[in-house]
């Protein structure tokens, strides 16, 4: 196969674009890094929130069981049914429900490390120090 050899004319000025576009390439890596940290702490206090529900909802059917009995929230609970249950005298029109967004599948995400932001950091002041010198 042939060998060419292509000039480069301004060598410093190529040099230079090329170092910047690699720090904002690791710059966008360490604020994905961050948004992904943040994801993870989100979906665990999401978690620990539903938890937190399906307690206290728990408790409060124990304390509903264990309050007396009434018969007025029995005759409030008949009124509410029947009102439910009443037909609305009303033509009933197509009504516009919002459409459900669709469920997309998860992907397996890596795991991020504190480890990776350091070494985003090296990185990054590496190219910094090879501008400095370059400039």
């Amino acid at each position: 196969m042939d060998k060419f050899f292509v000039q480069i004319k301004n060598v410093s000025g190529t040099r230079v674009t090329l170092l910047e576009s690699s720090k904002l390439v690791l710059h966008s890596m360490k604020i994905e890094n961050k948004i992904n940290l943040i994801r993870k702490e989100k979906s665990e206090l999401i978690t620990n929130l539903r938890e937190d529900i399906k307690e206290i909802s728990f408790l409060l059917t124990r304390l509903k069981e264990h309050l007396p009995h009434s018969e007025l929230l029995e005759e409030a609970k008949k009124e509410k049914e029947k009102e439910t249950k009443k037909p609305s005298k009303k033509k009933t029109t197509a009504k516009k429900t919002p459409a459900k967004p669709k469920e997309v599948p998860k992907k397996p995400k890596k795991e991020f490390d504190a480890s990776d932001d350091n070494d985003i950091s090296a990185a990054l002041a590496s190219i910094e120090k090879k501008l400095n010198q370059i400039n």
